[in-house]
């Protein structure tokens, strides 16, 4: 009489049956070297707290005979987890085999992300103080990971700096701040950031969040500037925004830091410069409209930067209009940082 042997495979270690077309079903296969004289045979799929979540039965079998799960149990549910499939059979003259598969993955979750940001705000003005970010990735998942990115935005949604690679995250990167392009971050300027992660069988997460950047001191030449494109006005006007409205809250905030910053530097002139973007590039449009408007609205900043302490003696106003531009005007998704409000500190 020959001995019974039976054997349980499956095709992956893993699948992700969230009906994505990508490793949606796992394939067992169980193979007997007798198939006669069986009574009954079962394969269950049984998960790691021992529980049955699928099971096959029968009085005849094949072998190989395979089967193609598309991970829902018996009550029609996917419950995620490690799984091992068990076949056993009884023959009838009292053979009782026992087969057990590799342990596999049920996984339909994408990875569990954490993101922490130090220092923030961060100011990479080369200052020695809070020059670089330091971003703490984390990223759990019951599978392997395929792949991460970190991407970085500016306000208009135009990708600034990405950092991405395949595997698991590296547990901190470093940024100094800088784009692809070598273009430095705006002073007081919120960047968002998307960080998402892939596993190896597809399932994916993103989480968002933002970058505050602080008010930066630049070295330019022999001067020092303060650049900032996020001071918001009314319409073709230079009122500056100051109500309970989120654009009031933020110049409010952004305006009060700048006091803070500008008081350390007592011993500077300030030259206040309104900055505007020539949209029809006319020498009219420039003198008539660009000119008094930008100093208006640098006058319109003094002010409120007199009203929050910071003397009045020290400060003087240009209006520049668009003669710097720092983009041309067709640069849709740079031209706005065109209109904008600069600092020159003059010892």
């Amino acid at each position: 009489t020959r001995r019974v042997s039976a054997f349980v495979t499956v095709s992956s270690p893993g699948f992700s049956p969230n009906g994505d077309g990508v490793k949606d079903t796992i394939e067992i296969t169980v193979f007997l070297n007798i198939v006669d004289g069986i009574e009954r045979w079962s394969l269950s799929l049984v998960d790691q707290t021992n529980t049955v979540r699928k099971s096959y039965s029968g009085t005849e079998i094949s072998s190989p005979f395979r089967v193609q799960w598309n991970g829902r149990g018996d009550d029609g549910r996917i419950v995620e987890g490690t799984y091992t499939a068990v076949f056993e059979a009884t023959y009838r003259k009292g053979n009782k085999p026992v087969a057990r598969s590799s342990t596999f993955l049920l996984d339909v979750s994408g990875p569990t992300l954490r993101v922490k940001l130090e220092p923030v705000p961060f100011s990479p003005d080369n200052d020695g103080v809070a020059d670089e970010l330091n971003i703490y990735l984390a990223a759990e998942d019951l599978s392997p990971l395929e792949s991460w990115s970190f991407l970085i935005y500016d306000r208009n949604d135009v990708l600034f700096r990405s950092f991405q690679g395949l595997g698991a995250p590296p547990a901190r990167i470093i940024w100094d701040g800088y784009s692809e392009k070598g273009e430095l971050v705006i002073s007081a300027e919120d960047y968002k950031y998307v960080y998402r992660a892939v596993d190896v069988y597809g399932n994916a997460r993103d989480t968002r969040g933002i970058i505050p950047v602080d008010i930066l001191v630049i070295r330019d030449g022999d001067r020092l500037k303060i650049k900032i494109s996020s001071i918001t006005f009314a319409p073709n006007s230079p009122v500056v925004i100051l109500d309970q409205s989120e654009q009031g809250r933020k110049n409010a905030a952004v305006l009060d830091r700048l006091v803070e910053v500008l008081t350390k530097y007592s011993g500077y002139q300030i030259r206040i410069e309104g900055h505007a973007n020539n949209i029809t590039g006319t020498l009219r449009e420039e003198i008539e409209e660009l000119q008094p408007l930008s100093l208006a609205r640098a006058e319109a900043v003094r002010k409120v930067l007199i009203e929050r302490g910071l003397g009045a003696r020290r400060i003087d106003v240009e209006g520049k209009g668009g003669k710097e531009m720092l983009f041309p005007s067709s640069d849709l998704e740079n031209s706005w940082k065109n209109r904008r409000v600069e600092f020159i500190l003059i010892r």
